[in-house]
């Protein structure tokens, strides 16, 4: 799967029914490039190009992600995502409080439309939300979507284009 081809936003797109998300800390346009760790390996090639950080899984069945620097407890952390062409399988979505490649959640959305919500301990996936249809995407080839998390201590709680899936 690969990222985007349309404009990100430049902006803080409030989700219209959270109350208390707060002020806008972060804004990641992606320029200059440098946070981020960038390059290819066997299975997969990550780069910012135009404004958008693109990875493309070269085989079916892998899986890639990336992380900057920023981190926080609690918060709100939303991304736009848009995949080119779709097939069976492919999913993108939102890595948050990583501590290394080891342990991480990932917020994922399916080009059909389904969502999950995975748990990294020590290397080892949990799957917290296996694959779950939500009406809230919009699905196929270039759809773009809004993905959000919000975490309050243990309490995660995920967004597709501003209406909640999971709380």
């Amino acid at each position: 799967a690969t990222a985007a081809s349309v404009l990100p936003t430049t902006t803080f797109i409030s989700n219209s029914g959270l109350e208390g998300v707060g002020s806008l800390l972060f804004n990641e346009t992606f320029v200059p490039a440098g946070y981020w760790s960038v390059g290819e390996t066997d299975f997969s090639r990550i780069a910012v190009e135009t404004g958008w950080l693109r990875v493309v899984i070269k085989s079916p069945g892998n899986i890639a992600w990336v992380v900057n620097s920023y981190s926080a407890e609690d918060f709100y952390f939303q991304g736009l995502m848009q995949m080119s062409a779709c097939q069976l399988g492919d999913y993108a979505g939102l890595v948050f409080r990583q501590q290394d490649d080891l342990n991480l959640y990932l917020f994922g959305l399916a080009c059909d439309g389904r969502y999950r919500l995975v748990r990294r301990v020590n290397g080892e996936f949990q799957f917290l939300i296996d694959f779950t249809f939500t009406p809230e995407a919009a699905t196929g080839s270039e759809a773009a979507n809004l993905l959000a998390v919000r975490a309050e201590g243990r309490q995660i709680s995920l967004y597709v284009n501003d209406q909640p899936v999971a709380v």
